[in-house]
């Protein structure tokens, strides 16, 4: 096995564990400021769309763990970029819906007045799949 295989699976195994961090562990529960400053509310509390946003989270958790599995098999750099891309393109469409500011908003209030980790666990590992996907794409074998 190359080098850019190990950087592909590395990518694919932060993809996995991320998502099962927010499958298997808390959904976002919380808003800062919302109604009052200096106020915390929980989703659950609310009524309309906005207490559907850690749905959205968990939706897009959800749709990484079915991509893993195509993504496992593309040891192509083409295939590989292909289904990045669709999977880019659903988790922004998914992402999108949220109504109450952005998802970097969501993780850091989730984490510091709700003291939910596994939030921070799924954001953490989305990043490090994204770098660790562009690092094999762009990587060059020598051989």
């Amino acid at each position: 096995m190359t080098v850019d295989q190990w950087i592909r699976m590395l990518a694919m195994s932060c993809l996995v564990i991320s998502s099962l961090c927010l499958l298997g562990g808390e959904p976002p529960a919380c808003l800062y400021e919302y109604y009052a400053p200096n106020t915390i509310n929980y989703y659950h509390d609310l009524q309309g769309g906005i207490s559907k946003d850690p749905e959205m989270l968990v939706g897009c958790a959800f749709i990484s763990l079915i991509f893993s599995l195509p993504l496992m098999w593309a040891y192509h750099r083409g295939w590989y970029l292909l289904c990045c891309i669709f999977l880019l393109l659903i988790q922004s469409v998914i992402l999108s819906m949220i109504e109450w500011g952005s998802v970097l908003d969501m993780i850091s209030v989730n984490v510091v007045y709700c003291q939910n980790y596994w939030v921070l666990a799924w954001g953490v590992g989305q990043g490090l799949f994204w770098l660790l996907s562009l690092i094999f794409i762009a990587h060059e074998t020598r051989e």
